[in-house]
């Protein structure tokens, strides 16, 4: 919850116990991700230049960190070991240790990078560098910068595909999802998008994709193997962040606007439950496919 600078829990998500429990989680709470192992939530403080780590057995922060400038994409490593944080002010991904929660390692990458993805074994991370057109490609072994893929289009949030060859971003400028080969760098595909700022994620058997844009008011729904954008469910005004459920019945969407976290049935592709949300909610996480 942006405004509030909290972080909050919904029942009938991948969080036993914590139904209707919010935690404080510095000033301007962006984005956040879910352990591997469903135990803990990692949430910038994007005012307080912080990373979070709640526990959600005890309800309390379990520990913090202090990282670099605007921070945004903060994502577990698929083993739960790291944490890595996009700081979108320094131009820089910090690395995180998460037992204790110690920042031990930065990696310059470019000018404002907004948000990060792993590959599904870990040994690759992908980073939008928002200001350069471009991903960084992050060897997770060495912690270094690998490699970069152009993609022009100020590319924003990303989402990589359960099997790890198809990276799919969403462009600020040109409105629109781009499906990346990751074994040769280039474009399978482009689906128009509504207005941005948008959020991206893909279902857990990788045939759907779905966006969102903060200045329209629908969730956009991809098919993955045609390439083309198959309906719009109108969910509010302002939805950003998007997540699809793990077993792959529902689908989870932060609508700014309305206040609101509203879950769409993903059969029926309809809206089945509002759920009130005082404080912006901005970003959504539920458990790992």
């Amino acid at each position: 919850l942006r405004d509030s600078g909290a972080v909050a829990a919904l029942d009938g998500v991948d969080a036993p116990g914590a139904a209707g429990r919010r935690w404080w989680a510095g000033e301007a709470t962006t984005y956040l991700d879910l352990s591997p192992d469903g135990s803990r939530i990692a949430a910038t403080g994007t005012g307080s230049r912080t990373v979070y780590l709640i526990d959600l057995a005890t309800g309390g922060i379990a520990d913090s960190a202090r990282v670099g400038a605007s921070p945004k994409g903060v994502r577990f490593s698929p083993d739960g070991t790291r944490i890595l944080v996009a700081n979108e002010g320094d131009g820089t991904v910090g690395i995180l240790e998460t037992d204790p929660l110690r920042w031990t390692d930065t990696i310059r990458v470019g000018p404002v990078p907004h948000n990060i993805d792993f590959s599904p074994s870990g040994d690759r991370a992908y980073v939008t560098i928002q200001d350069g057109d471009r991903i960084a490609v992050l060897d997770m072994a060495s912690r270094t910068l690998a490699d970069s893929i152009a993609i022009p289009g100020s590319p924003h949030n990303l989402a990589v595909s359960p099997d790890g060859r198809t990276l799919w971003v969403a462009l600020l400028e040109t409105q629109e999802a781009v499906a990346l080969n990751l074994e040769t760098g280039e474009v399978r595909g482009r689906v128009p998008l509504s207005a941005p700022h948008h959020g991206i994620d893909i279902s857990s058997d990788g045939r759907w994709v779905y966006a969102t844009g903060v200045g329209g008011r629908v969730l956009n729904i991809i098919d993955a193997n045609t390439m083309e954008r198959v309906a719009q469910v109108d969910v509010g005004q302002g939805p950003h962040g998007v997540r699809a459920g793990r077993s792959g019945d529902s689908v989870y969407v932060a609508v700014t606007g309305a206040n609101e976290v509203v879950v769409v049935d993903a059969a029926s592709r309809t809206v089945a439950r509002r759920v009130p949300m005082a404080g912006t909610p901005f970003w959504v996480t539920v458990g790992r496919r």
